[in-house]
């Protein structure tokens, strides 16, 4: 007789965990067969599923009971007429059974099992006899007349139990596109598995909560996990990448070749790809460099030479002038910006011994145009020393 595994055909629905059944009877007869409270309709002939009652009238006696003393040789006992029988055996070893329709029916240990402590419900069609054997010792069968079949419900607690799948309990391809409707599984009813060192796969997860695994409350992002980058290409659909620790992969490029990531330890090396960028115009720029003179002269003197097209950012700077004079900064292009010469600062007077520390290097003072030179202007040629804090892109 073919096996059905109710658990996969009822996953989604409060119930608790699902043994295999066995469709049983003689030609024609449909039945609903039950483990715990799930309720599947089987054809006997071929052992297929040929529905799936979620709701349902409930299961209501119809007449007494019928109790079974079942052994190693087969026995019988009528149970008279009714739509579904509740079948329970109450002993302690499984009793195999089979319907008929006449005190003649006999069962072998290939029919269909019920296990000690189980309750299930068969639909007797036109069948008033029940046979039963066990393939040792004895145990007691108590069937119950009636009709309809019983609610499904959860177990465990007033809010429902939990479904356990087996491994491999859920076929390649079992849903089909659309079979799970959308909004089915609501936030935090799947577990979260974190980060993967093994195939990040659907059949993988679901292994997991079988085996009880399974963390968190939210539902995992799966990549493809390999040991290189992803080869794009346009109009595919391509998984997120992984590397092997299950971190996912951002891949920066021009859309053919990858920026080059190495560990600090290894060398770069020439036909490393590499990655262009530019600062930010909004950047605040944070002192890096620093310059100084000891003499500035009545005329400019340069302090930072120029540099292509940069600007220079004056972050900080300090003046101390021995005799009694007037300090200010200029920039300009040429021999000590000699040529487009232009100040940048007010005149600063000092007295002798006199000077001023301005700045902390974090943001700029003034900035000196691009393309040109920073140069300090004395009006005298007493010895005066001056600092400067600065950055130049």
């Amino acid at each position: 007789m073919k096996r059905i595994i109710a658990a996969a055909l009822i996953l989604g629905l409060s119930a608790p965990a699902f043994a295999e059944e066995r469709g049983i009877g003689t030609g024609g007869s449909t039945l609903a067969s039950r483990s715990g409270t799930a309720v599947i309709l089987v054809d006997p002939t071929t052992g297929l599923p040929t529905s799936i009652t979620t709701t349902s009238t409930a299961f209501a006696p119809s007449g007494n009971n019928a109790s079974l003393s079942a052994t190693t040789t087969s026995s019988n006992v009528s149970f008279g007429s009714a739509t579904t029988v509740a079948v329970s055996n109450t002993g302690s070893n499984t009793i195999y059974i089979v319907f008929g329709t006449t005190s003649g029916v006999t069962a072998t240990t290939s029919g269909y099992p019920v296990f000690a402590g189980q309750t299930v419900f068969l639909a007797a069609g036109s069948n008033t006899y029940v046979a039963g054997i066990t393939s040792t010792g004895t145990s007691t069968l108590v069937v119950t007349p009636g009709s309809g079949v019983p609610a499904i419900t959860g177990g465990g607690s007033s809010s429902g139990g939990a479904i356990t799948i087996a491994s491999g309990g859920v076929a390649s391809g079992a849903y089909a596109a659309g079979s799970i409707a959308s909004g089915a599984a609501v936030s935090g009813s799947i577990a979260d598995l974190g980060p993967y060192t093994t195939a990040n796969t659907v059949a993988y997860f679901l292994s997991q909560i079988a085996a009880g695994t399974a963390a968190s409350s939210t539902l995992p992002i799966y990549c493809a996990n390999n040991s290189s980058y992803p080869s794009y290409t346009n109009a595919t659909n391509n998984a997120l990448s992984c590397d092997l620790s299950g971190n996912a992969r951002v891949v920066i490029g021009n859309g053919s070749t990858a920026v080059a990531v190495k560990a600090a330890s290894t060398s770069a090396a020439a036909t490393d790809p590499a990655l262009v960028v530019s600062l930010s115009p909004n950047t605040t720029p944070v002192a890096n460099a620093s310059a100084f003179l000891n003499d500035a002269n009545a005329t400019a003197t340069q302090i930072v030479a120029l540099s292509g097209t940069t600007k220079i950012y004056v972050s900080a700077y300090s003046i101390v002038a021995s005799v009694a004079e007037n300090v200010k900064f200029q920039y300009g292009t040429g021999t000590n910006c000699g040529t487009g010469t232009t100040d940048i600062t007010s005149l600063m007077a000092f007295a002798a011994n006199g000077g001023i520390a301005a700045g902390s290097g974090m943001a700029p003072l003034f900035v000196v145009p691009a393309g040109n030179a920073l140069c300090v202007t004395a009006s005298t040629t007493g010895p005066t020393a001056v600092n400067v804090s600065y950055a130049q892109f």
